[in-house]
């Protein structure tokens, strides 16, 4: 049992798998999997913030993790997230509860290069500032419905993030302006911007 489980390396369990996932079941297969690599909890939204943390600072082997749509998750659920030391991808869209302290922790990511976090309408402009100053590996953002955010958060990304090539936003005016600006004539930029027209869930 004990070898088989530090054997698996991927664990998909989402909420159309395992609606009401058991606190103790995650924290049992984050200390008994220790060469897990992927997980995979979206949509499991009976998970509590201590079953989030404690499944990064177990299981630190982990690649990619998403855990989109834990309604009651917060920031310290992020708290551990720079534990996984080789963590390349994280999904945690709509957690409307996660603020700029959050992606302060997500910034101690230093491998992150795929970050997820669509409908996260608490951070704002100054926590992707943080997040471009920790993630200088970034590659691919999203932050989609991530409504208080204005084109300086992303635009620091931009500039914070030489390896870069992809950001999606929503397509309001000034985002719009903001992309011609990114893409423009003259521009040294590399990065694709992706608006989303998209009304609002």
């Amino acid at each position: 049992m004990c070898n088989t489980a530090k054997a698996v390396l991927e664990l998909r369990m989402d909420y159309n798998i395992n609606p009401t996932l058991p606190d103790g079941c995650v924290l049992l297969m984050s200390q008994n999997m220790k060469g897990l690599r992927l997980i995979s909890l979206n949509g499991v939204q009976s998970l509590a913030n201590e079953s989030v943390s404690g499944l990064m600072e177990q299981a630190r082997n982990l690649r990619s993790i998403s855990i989109a749509g834990l309604g009651l998750m917060n920031d310290m659920a992020l708290q551990y997230a720079h534990k996984c030391i080789g963590l390349t991808f994280l999904e945690i869209s709509f957690a409307i509860l996660v603020t700029d302290k959050g992606l302060w922790h997500i910034a101690r990511c230093r491998q992150l290069c795929t970050l997820l976090m669509q409908n996260l309408t608490a951070v704002t402009d100054d926590g992707l500032v943080i997040l471009g100053n920790g993630c200088g590996r970034l590659q691919c953002l999203d932050v989609i419905g991530c409504e208080r955010l204005s084109p300086r958060g992303p635009d620091a990304i931009v500039q914070l993030c030489p390896f870069l090539h992809s950001v999606s936003v929503d397509a309001t005016p000034e985002m719009s302006d903001w992309k011609r600006q990114v893409e423009g004539t003259g521009s040294t930029s590399n990065v694709r911007v992706v608006l989303n027209f998209a009304a609002p869930s």
